[in-house]
């Protein structure tokens, strides 16, 4: 999702692994009695959201929109069945959905009448259609509930706009965070993800004017009424699709159909469909923004990898939600198409669509990919670096600026979602993230993250468990600091760092018995702040099992801890370089062929120089 006019706070706090691991919630164990399964998945902000019991597979939507009232159907109205199939690993004897507004005619569980209620609690965002069907169930099962009447608009607790949001030629149905359940019966948290089906029949004119369908994935086939009056618009997504990205928007479009190639040369097609009101100038420049999707995609693809989605596209329907969103496939807009923000839900592709948050606390994984994406085309059109411009923001926020007062990762308000944290913080822990790991480094977490788990869904914990594996590194002070307290984080030092030897009768690599050894370690400050805080280690091991050191006389900042020596490197401005040496001492008796290795390791910012001797390596030559 994109701010286009100031949009929810966003969505924080640090999901839990084990409330945010899946749906299914309760263990695979054999039962003496059916199990209900709970109305919550345990959201850190949307207490009320999500069901467990069962992992939703698919759902199949057949839904009829009557833009005027007819044959007893209100103007504005649906009649809809929803065929969703679903999955319980223990045997469950009740379970709940995530469905608000309109009225429920019917529920079928495997094709058996069921019980069902209906209860809800606005402020924790719960509205439940509880069924208990006529025989428990276990394994593969459907759930048909068949429903009609007008949907709702559902209002945030922020006070925005999603759900079933009308407009005088037909509606946009948006799901972020959890507006889905206002026209499709769901398991409404992004943990479940499924695939979709949607066949929406509509009049072939609304106000005399042609219309049509956009949806998620690829419009399978358009199949006319038997009167000619009707048209019925499939949608078919094979992909895995949270509910909050799934998108249904009716009215008088103007439909660009057409493909995009993608970088390994892959063709994907691509639909996009522009708010017939809109004047000559403003469909030139969507078209411009349309064909600006492949090169935005494949520059992305440099970043994230193969491009995730089934199509592409864009629909712009002229409405009063005030801001874009990342639908899966094709990105909506409620007008004007910035090219930064087209980048941005481009980018949700990857992060926040094919990898989504299991819980709403983590949304800063893929808001602050969103941020940072738009930078990165920039850079690589020329402009400048994403370095320069979130360092120049980070600079410019003081300290005691309030937007520092909420960290991404440690929301406590649901309306906190989509705030300068989630977004613009979020972004610059990537930048420094960059910078402390190294851009080879920096490059496999992003990319081999999404492309390691597409299609699933993760929380922060998982995130940098995944970062600290491919980088081998500890992260977790650094992801303390920017993304679960508050206050401004220090922006990281980066240096880099080498290791010199000189011994006394030395030739090449070989010394003799007896020799002194001086090494010199040098750290240059390559960052965009003072280098601080900067250590670097020299294990000696190998070196002191033939040679001796007097810690005694170690300079200033020198330290031996054990056979490790730990240089705390001070304080250096600008591009300058700080410098220390010691000296070993070769053993007398140290034999012949004897290898003196010194293994150096900078602290996180500091890289070995290119083209420097980090480990350097002696060996012991000649007669005793």
């Amino acid at each position: 999702m994109s701010n286009i006019t100031v949009r929810r706070a966003w969505r924080n706090a640090f999901a839990a692994v084990a409330v945010c691991s899946l749906p299914l919630g309760i263990a695979t164990t054999a039962y003496a009695a059916p199990l209900d399964g709970a109305p919550s998945i345990g959201d850190t902000l949307f207490a009320g959201i999500g069901n467990t019991g069962y992992d939703v597979q698919h759902y199949d939507v057949d839904m009829a929109y009557f833009h005027e009232a007819e044959a007893g159907h209100e103007a504005g109205s649906i009649a809809a069945t929803a065929t969703i199939s679903a999955r319980a690993d223990h045997e469950l004897g009740a379970f709940s959905l995530d469905f608000e507004g309109m009225q429920v005619d019917s529920v079928l569980v495997n094709g058996a009448p069921a019980k069902f209620s209906r209860s809800e609690d606005k402020a924790i965002e719960s509205f439940k259609l509880h069924i208990t069907p006529a025989t428990p169930v276990h394994g593969d099962f459907t759930i048909e509930v068949q429903y009609s009447g007008v949907p709702v608009e559902h209002i945030d607790n922020d006070g925005s706009s999603e759900g079933w949001v009308a407009t005088a030629d037909g509606t946009t149905a948006l799901g972020q965070p959890v507006g889905a359940m206002a026209w499709i019966p769901c398991n409404n948290t992004p943990a479940d993800k499924a695939t979709f089906d949607f066949e929406v029949t509509i009049p072939n004119e609304i106000g005399g004017k042609p219309a049509a369908v956009a949806g998620n994935g690829n419009l399978v086939d358009q199949v006319a009424s038997d009167d000619g009056t009707r048209t019925t618009w499939h949608w078919r997504q094979e992909n895995q699709q949270a509910t909050m990205v799934t998108m249904l928007s009716i009215g008088n479009f103007i439909v660009r159909e057409g493909s995009i190639t993608l970088s390994d040369g892959t063709e994907i097609p691509e639909w996009s469909f522009w708010d017939a009101s809109s004047t000559d100038a403003e469909i030139a420049e969507m078209d411009h923004r349309r064909g600006q999707v492949e090169e935005m995609t494949t520059t992305l693809e440099s970043l994230y990898g193969p491009y995730p989605g089934m199509s592409t596209g864009i629909v712009v329907d002229k409405n009063p939600v005030g801001y874009a969103l990342e639908t899966q496939d094709r990105s909506f807009f409620p007008g004007k198409i910035k090219e930064s923000t087209l980048v941005h839900e481009i980018a949700h592709q990857w992060y926040g669509d094919a990898v989504s948050p299991s819980d709403w606390g983590s949304i800063w994984i893929s808001e602050g990919q969103g941020t940072y994406a738009p930078l990165y085309w920039t850079e690589k059109n020329g402009g400048k670096t994403t370095a320069e411009v979130l360092y120049a923001e980070w600079d410019a926020t003081a300290a005691d600026d309030e937007k520092w007062s909420i960290a991404p990762g440690a929301m406590t308000d649901q309306v906190d979602l989509y705030g300068w944290h989630s977004y613009n913080r979020a972004a610059m822990m990537y930048e420094a993230l960059r910078q402390v790991l190294g851009d080879d480094v920096f490059h496999k977490v992003i990319r081999g993250y999404v492309q390691d788990h597409l299609g699933e869904s993760l929380n922060g914990a998982e995130f940098i468990a995944y970062a600290e594996e491919v980088s081998g590194k500890d992260l977790t002070e650094f992801f303390d600091e920017w993304i679960y307290q508050p206050g401004k984080p220090a922006w990281p030092s980066t240096y880099d760092y080498n290791l010199d030897s000189e011994a006394t009768n030395q030739r090449g690599a070989s010394i003799r018995r007896g020799s002194v050894v001086t090494y010199t370690l040098d750290a240059a400050n390559t960052g965009q702040v003072a280098l601080a805080d900067g250590t670097i280690t020299v294990d000696l091991s190998d070196v002191l099992d033939n040679a001796t050191i007097d810690a005694a006389s170690l300079p200033e900042g020198l330290s031996l801890d054990g056979d490790t020596l730990v240089w705390s490197v001070p304080e250096v401005d600008d591009t300058d370089t700080a410098s220390v040496s010691f000296t070993v001492t070769v053993d007398a008796d140290a034999p012949n062929g004897a290898k003196l290795r010194a293994v150096t390791e900078g602290s996180l910012g500091g890289f070995c120089a290119e083209g420097a001797t980090c480990n350097d390596n002696l060996v012991v030559a000649g007669k005793k």
